[in-house]
Order: C-alpha cells, then structure tokens, then sequence
C-alpha cells in the first residue's frame, strides 16, 4: 500500500480535514472515510485475550487492529492493521512475528513517518495513548461498528505485568486523569457513540459494551 508521507511540526494552523468527526492534517490518500470493514482493535490490558473472543463472537469479519505490544504476540488469526505512536514498534512487531511464521501483510499507521510506517496520520488530540489513536484511526476510516478489546484505561494493567503489577501501575490512565479526558470528549462525537463499543472499563462506561443487536443495526 502506498505510503503517505507528512512532515512533524507541531499541528498547528494548517489545512484540516474533518471525516468521522476526527479532525486530520491532510488525510491519508488510501482512506477518504467512506464505509471501511468493522474493527476490533486489541490493546494491552489484562482481558484482551478474552475480550477478543466474545468481540470475534460478535463481529466473525471484522479487521484485526492491533496497538503496541499486542501485535508481537497475538497470532490467534492474522492481523490486518498495526497502530503505534512510538517508531520502534514498527521494526519490531515485523520481526517478531516472522520470526514466529506470521508472514501476512499488514498496515502499519503512525502519526509520524519513519521506518516502516505505512500510513501517517496527522490528527488532533490522541491523549498520548495507543488506544485512542487507533480508536480515531478506525473512524476516520469509515468503520461502522469498532470494538476495542484490551482497553480499559483503568488502571488494572497490562496482560503481560508481572504478578505483583500493582507496584508497576501509572496514574496516567485513571478516571479523572488528563488522559482520559480525549475518550470523554468523544462523547461529542455521534459517530463515536454511533459506532464505538468497549468490552470494559472506563471506556466501556463511556461507550457502553458491544451487543448483538448493535452490530446488526
């Protein structure tokens, strides 16, 4: 997929444009927000793994999305898209998963060009979180119905922590936190509220879980 290709300055006073309610720098050519198949989008809290399976219960053809560490590791099907704000998990996640015999292609999509990366997308306020990013990302790509799995933002750490992880913990993702302040204004958004799901947490308090009769609308 060819790439598109954008500078980091700081997003100030340039052409914007909006698709989804997602404000965006000069949009992605291969992505224009019309319809895009349903997402899941994994992240690294403690209950990705079953989020996933109640999600792929509910959604058997929608994309994989993948964020940060997860995309190492998750091999229950192939991927489709790799989301990150940091470069090097670009080079990593590649690596890893070839070494594991996972060779389907996928997107990779960042907010800053650099090695590997597909898809720049240029967008304002993604709270410095992975999740949120992909989120908005999935949006501004059309889909309809978005399930984010693994993304709590809650404090209860990631699948990966060790068994005394609460001496591991940040603060940055409790309720009243700035970081979660993007996910309440998403709020605002009816596309968000129209077509964003969370399995739990606080994200799911905004949002509300995923139904059946919800993907069937």
């Amino acid at each position: 997929m060819p790439s598109s290709r954008l500078p980091h300055p700081p997003f100030l006073n340039m052409a914007t444009t909006i698709l989804n309610d997602i404000t965006i720098e000069t949009p992605p050519a291969e992505y224009n927000g019309a319809f895009h198949s349903d997402m899941i989008i994994l992240g690294g809290g403690k209950t990705v793994w079953e989020d996933y399976f109640t999600a792929r219960e509910l959604m058997p053809k929608a994309e994989i999305m993948c964020v940060n560490d997860i995309g190492t590791q998750f091999k229950a099907e192939q991927i489709h898209h790799m989301v990150s704000l940091h470069l090097g998990f670009f080079p990593a996640t590649k690596l890893l998963r070839r070494e594991k015999s996972m060779l389907e292609k996928y997107v990779n999509h960042c907010s800053i060009d650099g090695a590997g990366v597909d898809v720049v997308w240029r967008m304002q306020n993604v709270g410095g979180t992975g999740g949120l990013f992909a989120t908005k990302i999935a949006m501004a790509m059309g889909s309809k119905h978005i399930i984010i799995c693994g993304i709590p933002m809650d404090n209860t750490g990631h699948y990966f922590d060790p068994p005394d992880a609460v001496k591991n913990h940040t603060t940055k993702f409790s309720e009243n936190h700035c970081n979660m302040k993007p996910w309440i204004d998403m709020k605002k958004s009816g596309i968000a509220m129209d077509r964003v799901r969370s399995m739990g947490g606080h994200t799911a308090g905004i949002f509300g879980k995923p139904t059946k009769e919800w993907v069937q609308t």
